[in-house]
């Protein structure tokens, strides 16, 4: 278990946390703690990449911490993730932590799955790293390819394959130059 992870436990174990299969965190009101009076975990959106999973912030020995809201609820009602899982939102969407919606999958299920339901898309034209062609030349070949000019000429032309002018004039590639 990671250090955030057993602090967070520990805190929880404290009284300082709630946790609940709704996938909802509390923190528990300071000068009223020993009440038994919640009120909700201010959530914050993890900075960078527009991720959007929510983070729960926290201070633990004098220093700021931080935890997933995903792997917390799994962690505390499912124990440990074992080395090589993680949990996944069945539903794709990253603020619904109910127990339910949550899985354990490997990095590369979880990846196939953000493909799968729309939420990762593949890199297409200059942004790919397989490109050969870049867009300007994509329209000068589909520029040509109205013309009349044989897709082989154009595939001497630009030197690439045949195929790659065929898939560019289906469609099939390049779809996004108009």
């Amino acid at each position: 278990m990671r250090y955030n992870e057993k602090a967070f436990f520990e805190l929880i174990n404290m009284g300082v946390f709630k946790v609940y299969k709704n996938g909802k965190i509390y923190t528990c009101k300071r000068k009223i703690r020993f009440e038994d009076e919640y009120k909700d975990c201010k959530p914050k959106l993890k900075n960078g990449m527009c991720s959007g999973y929510i983070r729960i912030s926290f201070k633990y020995n004098g220093k700021i911490t931080h935890i997933f809201a995903h792997r917390a609820i799994w962690l505390y009602f499912n124990g440990e993730i074992p080395e090589g899982l993680e949990p996944n939102h069945k539903s794709g969407v990253k603020f619904n932590n109910r127990l339910s919606n949550l899985e354990l999958v490997t990095r590369s299920e979880n990846q196939l799955h953000a493909y799968r339901i729309g939420l990762a898309k593949g890199k297409c034209g200059d942004s790919s790293t397989h490109h050969v062609l870049t867009e300007k030349k994509v329209l000068k070949i589909k520029k040509l390819l109205k013309e009349g000019i044989f897709q082989y000429v154009i595939a001497k032309m630009f030197n690439v394959n045949g195929k790659t002018i065929s898939r560019i004039s289906t469609g099939e590639t390049w779809s996004h130059v108009i």
